[in-house]
């Protein structure tokens, strides 16, 4: 195993990968190894690969940004380490997590000012919105 961990870093630096990129490639080769450990990582079909991605994302949990770490881990691993050629990877689909807007439409903003009853509020979320400020959480209570 240390042999082939070693083939596969001097693999990943003769392509030029950053040294981050590398340890996390790596770290997703550990994981598949250690999700089926009765298998050889090698032998795997990309069936088990398959399932192993939907593994982590559903069973697991994890975000879209983390699978799309493993998929690019993997695909490095069997396509250009191992030189399988396969094209499983193109037919992988990641939902991409929307970001919150940096800024409210007018609807939006009349909604959000129209739930404050107490006039305090009203009057401290309208200034916040007029002069744009974003961190209300740098104001002082008093």
């Amino acid at each position: 195993m240390v042999c082939r961990v070693r083939a596969l870093l001097q693999a990943r630096r003769h392509r030029r990968i950053a040294p981050r990129s590398q340890d996390v490639y790596l770290n997703w080769s550990r994981q598949i190894a250690r999700h089926d450990p009765e298998q050889h990582t090698p032998d795997l079909a990309s069936d088990d690969i398959l399932d192993f991605l939907v593994h982590i994302k559903d069973v697991r949990g994890l975000a879209g940004s983390t699978v799309n770490l493993a998929v690019c881990g993997l695909r490095h691993l069997y396509n250009e380490h191992l030189e399988r050629g396969w094209d499983i990877w193109k037919n992988i689909k990641i939902p991409r997590e929307e970001p919150l807007p940096h800024f409210l439409t007018r609807p939006k903003v009349d909604l959000l000012l129209g739930t404050f009853h107490d006039a305090r509020y009203l009057a401290f979320f309208t200034t916040v919105y007029q002069t744009g400020s974003e961190k209300i959480g740098s104001v002082n209570n008093y």
